[in-house]
C-alpha cells in the first residue's frame, strides 16, 4: 500500500478513536463533588475569562480546545525533610501528569528535577492529587498537564512563633538608674549550635529580624532600651551570643552569654559612664526666649569647678558682670553696684540669707538645687524690687525610679541626703549638713607660716526638706529651709570698746537663725493655659557684738504670694501676667557704748513693710527671626510716703518737673531677639526698675529717714551671640544703667540742717562690656573665658564729685579649665585677676577722749584702690564607679597662690601713733589664707 494511503487509514482511525471516546464520555454519569472534599479546596486562578479559580502548580499541555482545564481539589501535605530544609535546598520539581475524566492522576512523568529525595517526595504526592476534570463541551475529558511542586523555606519561616526568651535592664553602674535608648546588639558567635533548627541560620535570622523591635544590621540583630531601661529579643535560637551595648555619654559595654531556644533568660547590665558624677559640667543653658541676659547652671554640674567646693551659687562668681565678693562675705554685687541692689529668689519667693557668714558655702544645699538663673540686667516684668541683677534658684524634685542615698565628708563639712518616691504620686528629697571649718581654719590661721594680724572662724549647721506631689496637670511642692550659724573675728590690735560686752576690745561675734517655708501650686489647665502659685514664709533673728563698741539683735518675718498666668495660644504668641506681693516687720534691739564706754540701748520697732506689683508682658514673633518682649508693671510700697512718677522714668524726671502720682512707680521693659542666621543672634533691651531704699536701717528712726521715695534705675542693653561651632560660642554684651533717688548719708553740715541721717537724693551709673566665650564638653576639655570691663560711679555730696562704688572692679577675667583623662581623673583650675576695690584712705588720726580710743581721720571717698587681686584654685579628683554606688575622691585647694602672691582684700588699721622706733605700720592688710579640703563622696 502507498504511503497516501496509509496515511489515510492512519487518521481515519484516529478520527473514529476519539469518536467512540466522545460517545462513551457522553454515556457517563455526571462527577459530583462531595462536601468533604470541597472543604478543603485551594483557591486559585484561572488562564480563562469564564472560570475564576486554579491550581497555579497546573501548566496547560495538551492539543484539545479545553474548555474548562482541571480545578485542583485536594493536594496531600508533602514532607520537607529537616536535612535538606536545614541545608537550604529548596525549589521546585516540575512533573507532567495525566489526569483522567474521573479527576485522578494516572501517571507521573518527571520533567524537570530538583533533588532525588524531593523529586521521589513529589511524585509519591502527586499521585494522591485529586482534581475536578478538565471538560469539552461541558464533558470531563482526559487531558496531559504540567504540575509544580515548591519545596519552600519561607513557607517554615512564616510559621515561627514570636516569643521573647531573652530580656533584661540597663543600668548606670554606681546609681542604678535605667539608660534608655542604649543600642543593644547580639552577635551570634555558634551558628550551627541549635539542632532544632530546620531553616539555615541566616535565613532564620533574617526572619526574626523582621519582627517588631528589634532589627539586623550587618549580621548583628539590634533593639534599643525603653525609658525604663528595659529590652528583649524574640524568637533567638540556641546558641552562644556577644552582647554589646552602646549609649552616649557611657563605656561600650559587651558580654557573652548562652541563649536556649526553649528557656526564657534575662539579665541585668551595668554601663560606666564616661564621667562619673565628678565630671559633670557647669553648663550655661542658652538664653531663654522670654530674657535678654540669662545664664543658666545646672544644680548638679557645678563640682567640676575649682575653688567653689561644689557650691552651684558661687559658680556665678565666675561670670561676667558679677564682682569678685568682698572679704568672708557672699554679696552678688552685678554690673558694679552694691549687692544690696541684687534681689535673690528661691522657688519664685525672697531668699533672705543666699550664704552663710564667711561665704563658704550656699546657705540652701546644692544638691537640692536643679538650677540656677543669673539675669546681670535688662530682665523682663516678672522681676520687680530690684534695681540691680537677679538670682533665681529653683529646687528640685525627689527622684522617682528608687530611694537614693549621699554622704559627702571634706574640711570645710558633712552632709548626707536622702531622696526617692513615697507612694504613685510623692516624692521626698532631705538633706542635713554640719560644718567644722572652724577648727581648721584657726590651726592655719594661728600657724606661724601666715602669721595672720586676725583669725574668722566661721561654724554653720543647714537642713532642707521638699516634698513633691504630681496629680494629673497638678503640680504641688511644699519645701523647709533653716540654718543655725555663728562667726567669730578676732583683730587683737584693736583695742578700747566696754568691757560689758563680749566682743570687748579685739572681737566681734555674730550669730543667727533662719527658717524658711515655701509652698508652691503650678496648674495646667488647658494645654495652652497655665498658673503658677507661691507662697513663701521667713524668720530671722541675728545677734551681733563688735568690739566693744556696739551690740545689735532683732527679729524679721516675711511673708510672699505670687500668681503668674501664662497663655499661650501659639508658638508665636505668649501673653504673661500676674500679681506679687510682701509683708515684712521687724523688732530690734541696739547698743553703742557711750563717752564713758557704758552701753546704752535703744529698742526699735520697725513698722510693717507691705509690697505691692502687678505686671503683664506679651512676647511676639512677627517674622521668623524677630522676637519682641514688651511689658509694664507697678509696684506700691505702703512704707513709703512720696510722689511717685506718673509714666515710666528713663531718666531723673523729678530734675525737670516734680512728681505727681501716688506712692508707687510704673516701669516699661522692652527686649528684641534678632537672628540673623543659624550662628549670630542680636539682642537689646531698655527698661526701667524700682526698688525699696537699701539697706532698710536707712528708713527707720532713730538712724534713718522714712519719708524717702524709692530708688530707680533704666538699663540700656545690646548683644550679640555668635556659635562659632557646635560647642563653641560666645556672648557679648555692652550695657549701660543710670541709677538715682539712691540713698546717701548727708554731711555733718547737712545733718545739723534737717536733723536727718539719710536722704534719697544719691545718684549714679554703671556701664561696661562682657564677655563669654564657652568651649562646651568635646573630647577631653571644657572651659570658659569671662571678662568684664566696667565702670560704676555714684555722687559724693561731700567732694562735689563723682566716686567709684565700694565694689568698682575695672577689670575682672576670670579662666575656668577642666581636662578630664582615663580610669576617671579629672583635673581643673580656675583663675581670676581683677581690679583692686576703692578704699577710703586714712591720712592721720586723733585721740578723742571722751571716746578714749583714736579716732581716724579720713581722706577723700574711694580715692585709693587695692592692690590687685589674683587668685588660683586647683581641683583634682578621682571617681570610682561600683555596683551599685560611686564614690569619688577629691582636693579642692582654694586659693592655691597664696604662697606666691598674697593677694589683699582689706586692711586692719592702728590708728595709734606711729611707732618710729619699731617701725609699726599703721595698718596691715588681710588676705584670704590657702584652704585646701580633701573630701571623699559617694552615692548610694
Amino acid at each position: 500500500m502507498d504511503t497516501p494511503t496509509r496515511s489515510t487509514l492512519f487518521i481515519g482511525a484516529r478520527l473514529g478513536i476519539m469518536l467512540a471516546m466522545v460517545a462513551l464520555i457522553t454515556a457517563a454519569e455526571p462527577f459530583i463533588e462531595p462536601d468533604s472534599i470541597r472543604s478543603r479546596l485551594k483557591t486559585t486562578d484561572d488562564i480563562t475569562e469564564r472560570e475564576k479559580t486554579r491550581d497555579d502548580n497546573i501548566l496547560d499541555d495538551t492539543l484539545l480546545a479545553i474548555e474548562k482545564m482541571p480545578e485542583l481539589l485536594y493536594a496531600p501535605p508533602v514532607d520537607y525533610p529537616p536535612s535538606l530544609s536545614r541545608c537550604g535546598i529548596e525549589g521546585a520539581v516540575l512533573l507532567e501528569l495525566l489526569v483522567t475524566e474521573r479527576g485522578e492522576v494516572d501517571s507521573v512523568t518527571l520533567v524537570e528535577p530538583l533533588h532525588p529525595v524531593l523529586d521521589s517526595l513529589a511524585r509519591a504526592a502527586a499521585l494522591n492529587l485529586a482534581f475536578r476534570p478538565a471538560k469539552v463541551n461541558d464533558l470531563p475529558v482526559a487531558v496531559i498537564i504540567l504540575y509544580r511542586q515548591t519545596f519552600s523555606i519561607e513557607e517554615i519561616l512564616d510559621s515561627v512563633p514570636e516569643f521573647i526568651n531573652l530580656s533584661g535592664r540597663i543600668l548606670e553602674r554606681g546609681t542604678r538608674s535605667p539608660i534608655s535608648d542604649v543600642e543593644i546588639g547580639l552577635s551570634f558567635l555558634d551558628t550551627t549550635a541549635d539542632s532544632s533548627l530546620i531553616v539555615p541560620f541566616s535565613r532564620w535570622l533574617m526572619r526574626i529580624s523582621r519582627m517588631e523591635g528589634q532589627k539586623l544590621d550587618n549580621q548583628v540583630l539590634v533593639t534599643a532600651t525603653d525609658s525604663a531601661g528595659r529590652f528583649s529579643f524574640k524568637s533567638l535560637p540556641g546558641c552562644s551570643v556577644s552582647v554589646s551595648l552602646v549609649a552616649p555619654g557611657y563605656k561600650p559595654f559587651s558580654a557573652a552569654k548562652r541563649i536556649y531556644p526553649d528557656q526564657h533568660r534575662s539579665f541585668t547590665f551595668r554601663m560606666h559612664r564616661e564621667a562619673c558624677h565628678e565630671y559633670e559640667l557647669v553648663v550655661y543653658g542658652k538664653n531663654s526666649e522670654q530674657e535678654i541676659c540669662r545664664h543658666t547652671i545646672e544644680g548638679n554640674q557645678a563640682r567640676g569647678v575649682a575653688g567653689v567646693n561644689g557650691d552651684v551659687v558661687k559658680v556665678l562668681q565666675t561670670l561676667p558682670g558679677v564682682a569678685r565678693p568682698p572679704f568672708i562675705f557672699g554679696d552678688m554685687a552685678v554690673r558694679g553696684v552694691d549687692g544690696a541692689f541684687t534681689k535673690v529668689l528661691m522657688d519664685g519667693s525672697r531668699h533672705a540669707v543666699p550664704f552663710h557668714m564667711g561665704a563658704y558655702k550656699t546657705a540652701y544645699n546644692a544638691e537640692s538645687i536643679a538650677a540656677t538663673a543669673y539675669y546681670p540686667g535688662g530682665f523682663g516684668a516678672k522681676h520687680g524690687n530690684a534695681i540691680g541683677g537677679i538670682i533665681e534658684l529653683s529646687g528640685r524634685p525627689g527622684r522617682r525610679d528608687r530611694w537614693h542615698a549621699l554622704v559627702e565628708i571634706n574640711m570645710v563639712d558633712a552632709m548626707g541626703q536622702i531622696e526617692g518616691p513615697v507612694g504613685k504620686y510623692v516624692t521626698i528629697v532631705a538633706n542635713a549638713r554640719a560644718s567644722y571649718i572652724d577648727r581648721i581654719l584657726t590651726a592655719v590661721q594661728n600657724h606661724s607660716l601666715f602669721a595672720l594680724p586676725y583669725t574668722i572662724t566661721p561654724r554653720y549647721r543647714d537642713y532642707a526638706v521638699r516634698t513633691d506631689a504630681t496629680f494629673e496637670n497638678h503640680h504641688i511642692f511644699v519645701t523647709t529651709h533653716g540654718l543655725k550659724g555663728s562667726i567669730v573675728m578676732q583683730y587683737p590690735q584693736l583695742r578700747g570698746g566696754s568691757a560689758s560686752l563680749e566682743g570687748s576690745g579685739s572681737r566681734l561675734d555674730g550669730g543667727w537663725l533662719y527658717h524658711r517655708l515655701t509652698g508652691a501650686w503650678d496648674w495646667r489647665i488647658f494645654p495652652e493655659l497655665s498658673n503658677s502659685f507661691r507662697y513663701g514664709f521667713e524668720y530671722e533673728t541675728d545677734d551681733l557684738e563688735g568690739f566693744g563698741f556696739y551690740t545689735f539683735k532683732d527679729d524679721e518675718y516675711a511673708h510672699s504670694f505670687s500668681d503668674i498666668v501664662m497663655w499661650e495660644p501659639t508658638r508665636h504668641l505668649k501673653l504673661t501676667g500676674g500679681m506679687q506681693a510682701a509683708m515684712e516687720s521687724w523688732v530690734g534691739v541696739m547698743g553703742q557704748a557711750g563717752m564713758d564706754r557704758s552701753i546704752s540701748y535703744d529698742s526699735i520697732l520697725y513698722p510693717n513693710t507691705h509690697a505691692f506689683g502687678c505686671f503683664a508682658e506679651l512676647s511676639f514673633t512677627p517674622i521668623a527671626p524677630l522676637t519682641l518682649i514688651n511689658g509694664i508693671r507697678y509696684d506700691y510700697f505702703t512704707l513709703l510716703s512720696y510722689k511717685g512718677a506718673m509714666i515710666p522714668e528713663l531718666w531723673d524726671y523729678a530734675s525737670t518737673r516734680p512728681k505727681r502720682g501716688p506712692s508707687g512707680d510704673p516701669n516699661f521693659r522692652s527686649s528684641a531677639r534678632y537672628r540673623l542666621n543659624p550662628k549670630h543672634l542680636l539682642k537689646c533691651a531698655v527698661g526701667t526698675y524700682t526698688q525699696l531704699p537699701k539697706p532698710y536701717y536707712v528708713l527707720y528712726e532713730p538712724t534713718g529717714n522714712s519719708a524717702m521715695g524709692t530708688s530707680n534705675a533704666s538699663h540700656w542693653v545690646l548683644g550679640h551671640e555668635w556659635q562659632i561651632a557646635d560647642n563653641i560660642r560666645t556672648d557679648l554684651q555692652i550695657y549701660y544703667n543710670k541709677l538715682w533717688d539712691l540713698p546717701r548719708e548727708l554731711t555733718a553740715g547737712e545733718r545739723a540742717l534737717t536733723g536727718e541721717d539719710y536722704t534719697d537724693d544719691g545718684k549714679g551709673f554703671s556701664r561696661g562690656i562682657e564677655l563669654l566665650f564657652r568651649h562646651d564638653p568635646a573630647g577631653r576639655f571644657y572651659g570658659w573665658l569671662s571678662y568684664t570691663l566696667s565702670q560704676s560711679r555714684r555722687w559724693d555730696a561731700v567732694h562735689t564729685k563723682p566716686v567709684p562704688f565700694d565694689q568698682d572692679q575695672t577689670h575682672n577675667a576670670t579662666i575656668v579649665a577642666n581636662w578630664r583623662f582615663d580610669r576617671y581623673w579629672d583635673i581643673g583650675f580656675r583663675c581670676q585677676y581683677t581690679t583692686g576695690n576703692p578704699i577710703t584712705p586714712v591720712i592721720g588720726s586723733y585721740y578723742d577722749e571722751q571716746m578714749h580710743r583714736y579716732v581716724p581721720h579720713q581722706g577723700e571717698t574711694n580715692a585709693e584702690r587695692m592692690p590687685f587681686h589674683f587668685q588660683l584654685d586647683i581641683r583634682i579628683s578621682k571617681s570610682f564607679a561600683f555596683k551599685n554606688w560611686l564614690g569619688a575622691v577629691y582636693l579642692d585647694i582654694m586659693n592655691a597662690s597664696y604662697p606666691l602672691y598674697q593677694s589683699p582684700q582689706s586692711y586692719v588699721y592702728n590708728f595709734d601713733p606711729y611707732d618710729h622706733v619699731n617701725d609699726r605700720p599703721d595698718r596691715k592688710p588681710v588676705s584670704q589664707v590657702i584652704i585646701p579640703s580633701l573630701g571623699f563622696r559617694g552615692e548610694f
